[in-house]
């Protein structure tokens, strides 16, 4: 495609400028323009500090706009977690702006990790990025549930880093994305736990996915085919259905039944009420990587990226 031309500017009617931001400029701003500033959300104004303190707050070109009083029309999240976080911060920032444009922002729709996935091209991006998202969770201890205080939602880059750390991942989403039936008895999420899995035993993880879409010469007692009568019943069922954690909780529990030769009545998880079941873990300690699962995983990040597999 040839290059456009960056066409000639325009009049300007803002006054534009590249600032720095104190914790003290951010408190006189929000004191001067509260009764126009929309309900705030503590876990949005959490991330954004979050990332300023760790001096992770890029200059990305979105800006904080004012109006001709030098009012502030947008940016009251990102001066707050200025204040939060008691640091400076660098930002693009627009003066002049007319206040009538208030009601024409925040129309677009927030990037989703899936839609980073997508722009760079990176395949099998629906559960990619659903399992990506799960083992951030698990690594800052807010899976099964968050701590106090609201969810830390993970920025796109904290997100690359989990994914990097965890090539696997890849491989996994692959695999679910391509067995549509897998996906719609365990769905999408359950992929994570399939990496689990392949991380201990490659062979008997496939073993274990495979005779669960299939079920086919499965012994009434083995934990797979208890489960799978599980699955299968659940799916007929308009109501009181399991819950998306109940299943992968079932999965885990499958998995450890099968590998510790262990033949339960059922796979039950009891994820609500007064006490509810701690979740259950592929492994409790850290393990050596299975070596043919290493294999698969790089052999299959040397292949073409399909970026077109982007199963939500």
């Amino acid at each position: 495609m040839d290059n456009i031309n960056r066409p000639e500017g325009l009049p300007m009617p803002f006054d534009v400028r590249v600032i720095e931001v104190t914790p003290q400029m951010a408190r006189q701003w929000l004191g001067e323009n509260a009764e126009f500033q929309r309900r705030t959300s503590q876990a949005k104004i959490n991330k954004y500090a979050d990332a300023m303190k760790r001096q992770a707050w890029n200059l990305n070109g979105d800006p904080l706009r004012f109006d001709e009083k030098e009012w502030l029309i947008d940016g009251q999240h990102r001066l707050l977690a200025c204040v939060q976080a008691g640091v400076p911060f660098t930002t693009l920032a627009i003066f002049d702006v007319d206040r009538a444009v208030m009601s024409s922002l925040d129309l677009g729709k927030p990037r989703s990790y899936k839609d980073w996935l997508d722009i760079h091209k990176i395949g099998n991006s629906g559960i990619l990025a659903r399992i990506t998202e799960l083992q951030f969770d698990i690594e800052s201890k807010q899976f099964p549930k968050a701590s106090e205080g609201e969810r830390h939602q993970p920025t796109h880059d904290e997100l690359d880093k989990t994914r990097d750390r965890h090539p696997g991942l890849a491989y996994a989403a692959r695999v679910f994305d391509d067995r549509a039936k897998l996906r719609s008895l365990l769905g999408p999420a359950s992929a994570l736990w399939y990496y689990y899995c392949c991380l201990r035993h490659f062979e008997a993880a496939n073993e274990l996915i495979n005779d669960l879409e299939d079920g086919g010469g499965l012994a009434s007692d083995d934990p797979a085919f208890k489960f799978r009568e599980i699955l299968t019943t659940n799916r007929q069922k308009r109501n009181n259905r399991i819950t998306a954690r109940g299943i992968q909780a079932r999965f885990v529990k499958t998995w450890n039944a099968r590998t510790n030769n262990a033949k339960p009545r059922s796979i039950n998880f009891r994820d609500y009420g007064k006490n509810p079941e701690p979740w259950p873990e592929v492994d409790p300690v850290m393990f050596t990587p299975d070596k043919s699962f290493e294999s698969a995983v790089r052999t299959f990040l040397a292949q073409p990226n399909d970026s077109d597999k982007t199963t939500a």
